[in-house]
């Protein structure tokens, strides 16, 4: 179903219908946005809804779409190229003989049985839009009164064009077709699809076009360079993957924004083009910046053209804001905190609530307000890149006392993690490596970096313990959080805040492509779920391991024997716990280091040294060991506090089998009260775990051998 074909379903009059001489502010036509083009949507006939009865001709078209696709744009392109009456329903007081009185108000009593009559024979179909909005502003009460005068109205036509069409999202429209049913009105049910491939390349080009006046040689290019970079990021080719994304005219909106506030658009392609790390900052400020326009808007129809009370609203729904309430089970209840200082007169206080749940119920990010996210608010966004950015934006500057309410939303077998929550947070701490996350982040981190795409070089995601020279914080010791892609010398790491009391790091349904390394702590997994998964590619050293889950799975992969790519499932602790009651999957490739192990876990306890090679968890833990000690050193050049450091390594923060080689090679030694430090190369070596330096895979080969650190 194309455009053409709907717009053959409508009457198309001569002329506008002639308004009365002061009409209802709701029937003005809006003008086309300055600097905006209309884009044809893509139109399919829903699924779901029964087909009216072969003698019984749809009366009324309705038109489903999600928040901020252009439903309003659409619908006055629809008035416009037909010459029918435009209502914009949010800005009536619906009820009871709504349409035949506005008829008469609009339009004048003297022509009000003449459009009826239109209506009932093919001549004249209202464009009734924004039904959301109206809902909000009527209640659905007053709403259905209104659908059952327009019943009364249609019902005995039998015209093959439509005598109305009306506009609102998914959830609306599916009531309002009932409504109607019910009322014996046949109607037929459309929805605004993502654009296509080619539509989505069109979009950005016109928006361009119609800002610049004039395509850049090297747009055509951006954009393909564009879309293939966030198909890599998502891991698909398929537009049925990524169209959600892509497909979206917000997105696209603000990539076609980005292409023309930037100074340099040469240059920011060729960036993009060179270095695929930028593609989540750039995403990342592409839907920061669908946030802003939100911002916008709110100030726009709050504040009208005073710039002070547009201010006012800047500061009630900043992008923070909209954050908070995307990911609230209560949005009804919130309230906004606005800087009061901005406040000139005391009306706007009373007036701002019912603005911002007016202006958050059409929120582009959001399927809807109601339906799915009522039941778990991750699944209510139209995509999940949405979701992932705003958990990002969330869980890097959370409120804690709510971290506990979102896990429980995340464990929820519904919810189905992506990479891309990694990958922006990895993006923002690239650009803010002083970002400290709390300690509750790390089950939705690693849920996520487990999903990270394969095909390309892997990269590792470290837990560690931090470092600190307070010695009094020894024993509430933050911890760090590190992202390796294999092979590269660089990093990105941030601090994670201390674990519980009780020094526990609850992490969820995945550990893959991991080495956690905290010697002391309690690492949990599974936190009630049926099933959790080890591997591929796992390292654990702790206190305690503890598997809450039901069902344990192991997940294998090949050995390429690069301990930096790691293999296989390895977790070394004091003791290991839980209720798991079976393991599953790749057993050969898991290996257990612990003094005792019960049920299920004995058959993979490594009770008795053998003669096989160090394996790649071998080679990493003794590496991880020497940059450990390597890690105090740097922080004062090659010297140390000898009280310092022994009490680290008393407090288990430092490996003293490891500490003891170096002394015994003389690579650390006394200087009075200091530890001195010389490798024989240099210590970044250690600190990126570089095995591009040969004498430093020789160091750990040699300290591998000497501690035998399997």
């Amino acid at each position: 179903m194309d455009l053409e074909s709907l717009l053959k379903l409508i009457p198309q009059r001569s002329e506008s219908l002639e308004s009365a001489i002061d009409p209802p502010i709701g029937i003005r036509l809006p003008e086309l946005e300055p600097g905006k083009v209309f884009v044809k949507p893509r139109l399919l006939m829903a699924a779901g809804y029964g087909s009216p009865e072969p003698y019984s001709a749809p009366r009324v078209a309705l038109i489903s779409a999600s928040a901020a696709v252009g439903k309003s744009m659409l619908a006055a392109y629809l008035a416009r190229q037909t010459k029918n009456p435009y209502w914009d329903l949010g800005r009536f007081a619906m009820g009871s003989g709504f349409f035949s009185g506005t008829l008469s108000s609009a339009y004048g009593v003297s022509n009000y049985a003449a459009a009826i009559d239109d209506m009932q024979n093919g001549r004249l179909c209202l464009v009734l839009d924004a039904a959301d909005e109206a809902i909000v502003a009527s209640t659905t009460t007053n709403y259905v009164a209104a659908l059952a005068n327009l019943a009364e109205i249609v019902r005995d036509t039998r015209s093959p064009e439509y005598a109305a069409i009306i506009f609102g999202r998914p959830e609306t429209i599916q009531d309002t077709y009932f409504y109607l049913d019910e009322a014996s009105v046949p109607c037929a049910v459309y929805e605004v699809a993502y654009f296509g491939q080619n539509e989505a390349k069109e979009f950005v080009s016109l928006q361009v076009n119609a800002a610049e006046d004039t395509v850049i040689d090297e747009l055509s290019q951006f954009i393909e360079t564009f879309f293939d970079r966030v198909k890599e990021a998502f891991g698909a080719d398929s537009w049925d993957v990524v169209g959600s994304f892509l497909g979206y005219a917000p997105v696209l909106d603000s990539m076609a924004l980005f292409y023309c506030e930037s100074d340099n658009p040469y240059k920011e392609l060729k960036h993009f083009i060179s270095d695929g790390g930028k593609t989540w900052s750039l995403i990342a400020e592409m839907l920061e910046s669908v946030l802003e326009r939100e911002t916008e808007k709110f100030a726009t129809s709050f504040g009208g053209a005073d710039e002070a009370k547009r201010a006012f609203a800047r500061s009630a729904y900043d992008s923070a804001t909209q954050v908070r309430w995307l990911l609230s089970d209560e949005v009804r209840t919130l309230t906004a905190d606005p800087d009061l200082d901005l406040v000139i007169r005391d009306e706007w206080l009373d007036d701002l609530e019912h603005g911002l749940h007016q202006q958050f119920e059409d929120h582009p990010f959001l399927k809807s307000s109601r339906g799915e996210h009522a039941a778990n608010i991750l699944l209510g966004f139209t995509s999940v890149a949405f979701r992932d950015y705003v958990l990002a934006k969330y869980l890097m500057e959370p409120d804690s006392d709510y971290l506990e309410v979102l896990a429980s939303y995340w464990t929820q077998p519904d919810v189905v993690p992506s990479p891309m929550l990694s990958r922006f947070i990895r993006a923002t701490v690239a650009e803010k490596p002083d970002l400290t996350l709390a300690p509750e982040c790390l089950m939705f981190l690693f849920d996520s970096h487990a999903e990270q795409i394969t095909g390309t070089e892997p990269t590792v995601l470290y837990l560690e313990w931090g470092d600190t020279d307070d010695l009094d914080d020894l024993d509430d010791l933050e911890m760090r959080v590190t992202w390796r892609q294999v092979g590269a010398k660089e990093s990105q790491s941030c601090l994670v805040s201390s674990p519980s009391a009780a020094g526990e790091v609850e992490l969820c349904r995945s550990i893959s492509m991991a080495a956690i390394d905290l010697p002391g702590a309690t690492v949990r997994v599974g936190l009630q779920l049926g099933e959790s998964d080890l591997g591929p590619s796992a390292a654990v050293r702790c206190g305690e391991f503890v598997a809450q889950c039901a069902e344990l799975h192991l997940n294998g992969t090949a050995a390429d024997g690069r301990f930096d790519a790691l293999v296989g499932t390895d977790v070394r602790c004091e003791k290991v716990s839980g209720g798991v009651r079976r393991i599953t999957g790749a057993r050969s490739q898991f290996t257990l280091h612990v003094p005792t192990a019960p049920h299920p876990w004995k058959p993979f306890c490594l009770e008795e040294r053998d003669e096989r090679p160090p394996s790649s968890s071998d080679l990493l833990f003794t590496a991880l060991a020497v940059r450990r000690i390597a890690l105090w050193f740097s922080r004062g050049g090659t010297r140390f506090s000898r009280e310092k450091l022994d009490t680290i390594m008393a407090k288990g923060r430092a490996s003293r089998p490891v500490f003891d080689f170096l002394m015994s090679t003389n690579r650390i030694w006394i200087d009075g009260p200091f530890y001195r430090l010389d490798l024989g190369f240099s210590i970044a070596s250690v600190q990126s775990l570089d095995l591009g330096d040969t004498s430093y895979r020789d160091l750990i080969a040699e300290v591998q051998e000497a501690i035998d650190g399997r």
